[in-house]
């Protein structure tokens, strides 16, 4: 059996006639009259539920293969089976007891609800084949438990190695469950004809019962866990500069202890010490570019003492303190909300396994089932389960988050301001900031003078201790201090110098040691400090004016390539990028790099990055990447990043690139770069979540270049397309790309016929290549279900929602998506999502249900709801039936619609701005939907948009009644606030645009 796969079956057989075993005994009570609440068909959907997710589990376990199983383990397979029958079996009763259920009778017992269908005889099999499952259990158990080498006993082991891997608190489970085991298999003893007693028998199960179970649920814990991690999770955290040793140390003073003369008027006026101690709430430390803020932040958040402080706050209550860095030169989970709470929830969770269930309640029911195929997260899930956790109350915690850069998030900042007053509003939580003194994050936290500092008032001190202590390393200082007290001077004009800010502090050391190391006498060095400019940014300046000549140009490349970039980029991507031959990358074959030519590519472009950008770039290695992927280019620090982006050295930068500067694009070889590398990179099952990264990178890097360019690279895209068809050995299946990038529909299912349609043609569509794809166009008409990449219906981008209209209306111009044959095809029709036919159906669904992510994101509500106007106007169909008749897409809306909770007024306006629009388009508005459960009125448009503010109600309602009286017209695209003129690339024609019915 595979891994962990004999203690799921051993869980679902256990929990399974459990179940069974309750249901069929006089107790089990289905009816509750005192409120009214519950009808038989109800409880009775709820058995139906229950009996459903037992039956997934026992045919997940048992239908793995039986080669590398022990026949005890076979056997137990085999009893699953019988098993999963019995459930199926029953549930076909239950829907018997539905249709013929008197809704007036109250049936005590799901067994007296049998005897009235005339099922007595029925109760007696079921009860005889429950105990006989009883029976074998229980000695299948025993003998997989004698055996040592059994997969059950392999499972507990992996899961102790799992847990440690992950460093998850499941320490006392695992020592109980193995203690458990290990006395059982000596109670029962080894001998394998050896005779169980009664008692022993009950021991038995009991024991493995408890293990089974609580192992399995470790399993799904460890799933949830596995899917929140981000492999740039803690990057940023790491790659900050370690304090300087005893610098710091004033901020964990508490607010009564003395300090020495020169900073007791500021830092006395500290009480950081007091909040750690007492107050929730939210403490901000703010300061200057380059003041140590980040240094500060793991300074606190890896020191013990604030740990000890926190306690006296959390007092005997578990408490839990998380990081997270922003990084605005990191990839898209380093500088969003979706990583901020990712993050956040993956550190809470690993330290309180046991939450996981309560708190990630569809997660985990999905897991469990086995029945999720896309792990990713979205923002409205992380809302969700931030929500849960914050206002839990199955487990006494407290936390303490430590967030820094808030000036590094990519978005807008009151929103990130309004999710972190959300998050502050438990009074167990309590959060430490950190962000430059912009004035959004002044007016939002900088109103108590008791919870916030700023470093360029506060580290006088520390920069005194810091350049004190460098230059007494250095054997040239030292030599001369003692009877030349210039040099003590040196070190004090130097701190006057500074400003409180630690980063041109360690440059301006940085050149005085390198003057120390040259013999300079006081007198040189006092003036290479002189010469070096007070401001930041002039002394970045300063620095790049020292370059040589002959080395500007390949700097301003550089440059620009890293700032181009999504993400740090490898020593190996900067070789190919440093190639004289700009079609290097289109002529080389695909093999992986061997270890000579990765060292020699390293070593010679850590050098040649250390020669022209002294410093301000810095190769650095990540331990835990392999070589090839290890060794990064990254900023100096981010306002290295700042200033190079500033107009002054835009120009500089271009200026230095002479004849190529107006016409270079570093988009363009960012592309060719990473071609290189999805030829050179390593093979295996290992790296295909990589090679399909940057593959999305290229793509992303293609769609900036044709809009910079505004002409397509065909030559590259034909060329990746060669590359990724022989990436893997021969005869394998499924082939790449199709492997890397599997489709699902907005419902979670994978999307059907997938390997027969995914294509650099179709990724190309996804993001929004719109020259390329029109020119493909017309070579061939016929590329599947190119909308739905469109529509990201069947693939969502790694760099986020795309604006990517004006590659819907090319294909609907096209007349790419009038093949419904083909969209039907390539969805599989799920019947709890009806809707999901077509690629119409699914958007539309799925656009519908991320309300909450899109009335958040302004952008992105006004790009859904300008996509939902091209759509209806060529041809989108609401009240169109789906495949078997039995609804309409627009019946699914309003079900959805009325299904939902409490609304803001940001969601309620958008869901009123769809509602709106499909109405003016000939939605049905006296639609009226049966329920089911007789207690619950019937759906309408009145229903469901009840919970709408008063003035959306009253206009929707208005538009139903004029929608009566006019027909249905189709919207011009350039009137009214929609705002639907799109900029065309030249080459796709001004063909006449064609009526498309996308049909549900």
């Amino acid at each position: 059996m595979e891994p962990l796969s004999a203690l799921s079956l051993v869980a679902a057989v256990i929990q399974f006639v459990d179940f069974g075993g309750n249901l069929l005994s006089e107790s089990h009570q289905i009816y509750k009259s005192a409120s009214g609440a519950s009808s038989e068909n109800a409880v009775l959907e709820d058995i139906y539920g229950n009996l459903s997710r037992l039956a997934d589990k026992m045919k997940v376990s048992s239908g793995l293969t039986a080669q590398n199983s022990s026949k005890e383990e076979e056997a137990l397979g085999k009893l699953a089976t019988s098993c999963k029958d019995m459930a199926d079996d029953l549930m076909v009763t239950i829907e018997e007891l539905k249709v013929k259920g008197d809704t007036h009778r109250k049936w005590k017992s799901f067994r007296s609800a049998l005897k009235t269908v005339g099922k007595k005889s029925y109760i007696e099999e079921l009860r005889r084949r429950l105990d006989n499952f009883s029976l074998q259990l229980t000695v299948q158990l025993a003998a997989i438990i004698r055996d040592q080498q059994s997969q059950v006993l392999g499972d507990i082991s992996s899961l102790t190695q799992e847990s440690r891997r992950m460093q998850t608190d499941h320490k006392n489970e695992l020592e109980k469950i193995t203690e458990t085991l290990t006395s059982t298999r000596q109670s029962i003893g080894f001998t394998e004809n050896a005779n169980l007693s009664q008692t022993q028998t009950a021991k038995l199960a009991a024991a493995l019962c408890m293990a089974a179970l609580a192992a399995t649920d470790m399993a799904t814990e460890h799933k949830i866990l596995k899917s929140l991690y981000f492999k740039t999770l803690t990057a940023r955290q790491t790659k900050i500069v370690k304090a300087h040793e005893e610098t710091f140390d004033w901020i964990l003073k508490h607010s009564s202890t003395s300090f020495s003369s020169k900073s007791k008027s500021k830092r006395s006026e500290v009480r950081f010490v007091d909040w750690l101690r007492s107050d929730s709430g939210i403490y901000w430390i703010s300061g200057k570019p380059g003041s140590g803020k980040s240094t500060l932040m793991k300074y606190l958040s890896d020191n013990p003492k604030v740990e000890e402080n926190l306690r006296v706050w959390a007092g005997d209550i578990k408490l839990v303190i998380a990081s997270f860095y922003f990084w605005n030169a990191g990839n898209s989970m380093q500088k969003s909300q979706e990583g901020l709470l990712q993050s956040l929830i993956f550190e809470v969770l690993r330290k309180c396994p046991s939450l996981i269930k309560s708190v990630c309640p569809d997660r985990w029911d999905s897991t469990e089932r086995n029945t999720i195929y896309d792990t990713s997260w979205n923002l409205p899930e992380l809302a969700q389960v931030m929500t849960n956790l914050i206002s839990q109350t199955s487990m006494p915690v407290k936390f303490c988050f430590f967030i820094d850069g808030l000036d590094e998030y990519e978005g807008d900042h009151h929103e990130v301001i309004r999710v972190l007053d959300v998050i502050n509003s438990n009074s167990n939580i309590k959060i430490c900031l950190s962000s430059r003194p912009w004035n959004v994050f002044e007016d939002a936290f900088g109103q108590d003078p008791t919870r916030k500092l700023y470093m360029q008032d506060l580290t006088r001190g520390d920069i005194e201790i810091y350049v004190r202590s460098k230059l007494e390393n250095h054997r040239a200082f030292r030599l001369r201090v003692s009877d030349q007290e210039d040099y003590q001077n040196l070190v004090v004009r130097t701190v006057n110098k500074s400003d409180g800010v630690f980063l041109w502090v360690f440059l301006v050391v940085r050149s005085l040691l390198e003057g120390l190391t040259n013999e300079d006498s006081i007198r040189t060095l006092e003036a290479r400090l002189d010469s070096l400019p007070a401001d930041l940014e002039d002394y970045f300046g300063h620095i790049l004016e020292k370059v040589d000549m002959v080395y500007r140009r390949d700097m301003a490349r550089t440059f620009q390539e890293t700032l181009q970039a999504t993400e740090p980029l490898t020593l190996i991507m900067h070789s190919y990028l440093d190639e004289s031959d700009a079609h290097h990358a289109l002529r080389m074959d695909g093999a992986p790099m061997d270890n000579y030519d990765m060292y020699t590519r390293t070593s010679q472009m850590r050098r040649r990055i250390n020669g022209r950008c002294k410093g301000l770039l810095e190769p650095c290695f990540d331990p835990s990447l392999t070589t090839f992927w290890g060794h990064k280019v990254e900023f100096l620090h981010r306002t290295v990043r700042d200033y190079l982006l500033t107009k002054d050295m835009q120009s500089m930068l271009e200026k230095y690139m002479g004849t190529e500067g107006s016409s270079f694009s570093a988009n363009k070889s960012l592309c060719r770069g990473y071609l290189a590398l999805v030829k050179c990179m390593p093979r295996g099952e290992d790296q295909r979540s990589l090679l399909r990264l940057q593959i999305e990178n290229l793509l992303y890097h293609a769609r900036q270049a044709e809009k910079q360019t505004e002409m397509s690279d065909r030559e590259l895209l034909d060329n990746l397309e060669w590359t990724i068809e022989d990436w893997d050995p021969p005869n394998s299946y499924p082939p790449l790309p199709l492997k890397i990038f599997q489709q699902r529909s907005a419902s979670n299912t994978l999307v059907s016929d997938l390997y027969a349609s995914v294509s650099v043609f179709q990724l190309a569509v996804a993001y929004g290549l719109d020259i390329y794809v029109a020119e493909k166009l017309s070579d061939v008409q016929s590329f599947g279900p190119a909308l739905g990449y469109a529509l990201h219906t069947h693939f969502t981008p790694v760099h986020g929602d795309l604006d990517n209209n004006s590659m819907v209306q090319l294909l609907l111009t096209r007349s790419c998506g009038s093949d419904s044959s083909n969209y039907k095809h390539y969805f599989l029709t799920n019947p709890s999502n009806a809707y999901c036919n077509t690629v119409w159906g699914d958007w539309l669904m799925g656009a519908a249900k991320d309300h909450t992510a899109a009335a958040e994101n302004r952008q992105q509500s006004a790009h859904r709801l300008q996509t939902l106007q091209i759509l209806l106007h060529y041809g989108a169909q609401p009240n169109i039936t789906n495949s078997v008749g039995s609804s309409t897409l627009w019946k699914e809306l309003l079900k959805y619609v009325d299904s939902r909770g409490r609304l803001s007024a940001e969601e309620s306006t958008y869901l009123y701005q769809i509602l709106d629009a499909l109405i003016t388009h000939g939605a049905d508005p006296d639609v009226e939907i049966k329920n089911e459960n007789a207690y619950y009125a019937n759906t309408t448009l009145q229903t469901a948009t009840a919970k709408f503010p008063k003035r959306l109600n009253d206009a929707l309602l208005s538009r139903a009644r004029q929608s009566k009286e006019t027909a249905r017209r189709k919207p011009d695209l350039d009137r009214g606030s929609w705002n639907l003129r799109i900029s065309w690339p030249q080459c796709c024609g001004h063909r006449k645009r064609n009526s498309v019915v996308l049909r549900y």
